[in-house]
């Protein structure tokens, strides 16, 4: 039988207290109160949200997908590297990508031998694939440390910014879209972090070795990679 605490307070029956105890978060020291019927609503589940996302990306680049033609020089550079690494695949002794580093012309190259047509059109249908991609990371970030609705509400941001950037800066295959993407696989370790604070090695490791590769993708990426590795580093 419950006792009545000595402040006149209702005492919680065993079975309540297991229900709160089950709304706590992983840090253990703070509970969150029930989720609202608004959040766990059929149309907010992340196996309609995702594809969704995917979709509406690909929908945005799908002019860009369809021109065989140049957008932008950066993108002409890097399919002559990537084939250039055909031939030398050490970076800096045939080719020199200036500041940006030899893991776009890389990634272009693995995808040639895996198969893909190296023409303006498939780099065009690449660089949807990675803003797709960035769009799910974003929304699984902000689903570790948020309600299914913000994170929702944040992922649609990200794929309404995606539609209306059509410039040709923002849909050609650009040196910025892989360490973009690199940056939201960080961030994402970091939120799994946060949101799990116990320490996990493998995590760890993994987040190390996106930022060693960060550089290698785009040479200003590396005072970002410096501030995320001293956070991570920090919290070790």
């Amino acid at each position: 039988m419950p006792t009545e605490p000595l402040d006149g307070s209702k005492s919680m029956e065993p079975k309540e207290s297991l229900v709160a105890l089950d709304q706590c978060t992983p840090n253990a020291d703070v509970c969150q109160k029930p989720s609202n019927k608004f959040d766990t609503a059929w149309w907010l589940s992340a196996w309609l949200i995702v594809p969704v996302m995917i979709i509406l990306v690909f929908l945005s680049r799908w002019p860009a997908m369809t021109l065989d033609g140049e957008l932008n020089v950066d993108e002409s550079q890097m399919m002559a590297q990537a084939l250039r690494f055909g031939i030398d695949i050490v970076p800096w002794r045939g080719v020199d990508g200036t500041t940006s580093g030899p893991v776009n012309s890389w990634f272009l190259f693995l995808a040639h031998k895996t198969g893909m047509p190296l023409n303006y059109q498939w780099a065009h249908a690449l660089a949807a694939a990675i803003l797709a991609a960035m769009s799910v990371l974003t929304y699984a970030t902000l689903r570790q440390l948020a309600s299914r609705a913000v994170a929702a509400a944040g992922a649609a941001v990200v794929v309404v910014s995606f539609g209306l950037s059509q410039e040709r800066d923002f849909t050609h295959f650009s040196s910025e879209l892989l360490p973009a993407l690199i940056a939201s696989s960080v961030l994402l370790c970091i939120a799994l972090r946060l949101a799990r604070p116990h320490r996990n090695l493998a995590l760890d490791c993994l987040a190390g070795f996106l930022l060693g590769i960060l550089p290698w993708a785009k040479l200003q990426a590396v005072f970002g990679a410096v501030t995320l590795g001293l956070w991570v580093g920090w919290n070790i």
